[in-house]
């Protein structure tokens, strides 16, 4: 049972960067319930991670891009708790950075940019860059969406900046998109379709068929 629960974690990452959400929220649900029937031990990991916490937060994230929003805030707000029972700061980090996302499609920016400064501080702390730089920049999406545009750039180059650093290709797709958004919000088109076109190809070569979805879309 325990590798039938890890083995979930997998398949409901996978599912939810090709853009499966409903696959990937059944198949987390699947799993928790599995974890939550037997009892299994909260503390079981893998890769270091909680795993009750990881599927919650997976199960959390696709309910979110489902717009079942009130369910996933209960879902994401529980992975959190559990994290921080474990002061597994990745963990905590990863569980905000999913409420900022879920803000985000919610159109919600006051609450993005309020979750998206709570987050930061865990990641510093917890030197957890790969999230750090994802979430500067929904931060400055969220500011994005208020208007701020000047600040929103702000934060696009500091949150690409860092996370170029840490090689993790896969959310630099998804920082590119972020800043075309805000360059095409504020109507610098050259600038937002070659950032555009730096995050389709990222998302083609790492397979991420959520966000070379979504720049597909961008680019017209």
């Amino acid at each position: 049972i325990d590798l039938v629960v890890q083995s979930a974690d997998q398949l409901s990452f996978t599912y939810y960067m090709q853009g499966n959400m409903l696959k990937s929220a059944d198949v987390s649900r699947r799993a928790l319930q599995l974890f939550e029937k037997h009892a299994l031990d909260k503390s079981l990991t893998t890769g270091g991670l909680n795993v009750y916490a990881l599927l919650m937060t997976w199960h959390g994230a696709a309910l979110a891009m489902l717009g079942r929003f009130g369910e996933a805030q209960t879902v994401l707000e529980k992975a959190i708790h559990t994290a921080r029972e474990f002061n597994d700061w990745y963990l905590i980090g990863m569980g905000m950075m999913m409420l900022c996302v879920l803000n985000l499609y919610s159109g919600n920016s006051a609450d993005l940019i309020t979750h998206a400064r709570e987050a930061i501080p865990y990641y510093e702390k917890g030197e957890v860059f790969i999230i750090l730089g994802l979430t500067l920049s929904l931060l400055w999406v969220g500011y994005s969406f208020q208007g701020e545009h000047e600040t929103a750039r702000d934060y696009a180059q500091k949150g690409l900046k860092i996370q170029q650093k840490t090689g993790m290709d896969l959310h630099g797709a998804y920082c590119s998109w972020f800043l075309s958004y805000i360059h095409f919000a504020a109507g610098n088109l050259e600038p937002a379709r070659n950032a555009c076109e730096q995050s389709l190809k990222i998302a083609q070569e790492t397979r991420a068929r959520s966000i070379e979805g979504m720049a597909c879309m961008q680019l017209g």
